[in-house]
């Protein structure tokens, strides 16, 4: 979306598609009340991140943990801790995450023409030969 302004870069139409809710919309309980895990951007989740201007600064960098140590283990007898780069890794609930990234979104591109989002719908299929995608 972002790049739809460069002045000569192809415009493109961006359809969200999410068969949950627009977690963006959501406060800290109502994400906490649903279904998650835990999750571990490392170095290239958190390049993607930070290539998009002011994402991980303003939305995403206050809802997860730097990691800071590093552990393998192999069996019951070998195991190896080294510190980490905090750059290079990040725990974060995944709600979070991708409620950040909605909120991002919202924030952004709510009123942006190029921009359609649609939750609580099910892709079915995508149908390439006419660039479209059956929804339900």
């Amino acid at each position: 979306l972002r790049r739809n302004n460069v002045a000569d870069a192809p415009k493109y139409q961006v359809t969200l598609v999410d068969p949950g809710v627009d977690y963006g919309n959501l406060d800290e309980a109502g994400l906490s009340k649903r279904r998650s895990w835990m999750i571990g951007l490392s170095a290239h989740g958190l390049n993607a991140i930070q290539e998009i201007p002011r994402l991980y600064e303003d939305y995403i960098q206050g809802v997860g943990v730097p990691v800071r140590k590093g552990t393998i283990g192999i069996g019951a007898t070998f195991k190896s801790t080294t510190d980490v780069d905090e750059t290079y890794g990040f725990c974060v609930d995944r709600n979070y995450v991708c409620g950040a990234i909605a909120r991002y979104l919202n924030d952004n591109f709510a009123h942006d023409a190029q921009f359609v989002s649609h939750y609580d719908t099910r892709a079915l299929f995508v149908d390439s030969e006419n660039r479209k995608v059956m929804v339900r």
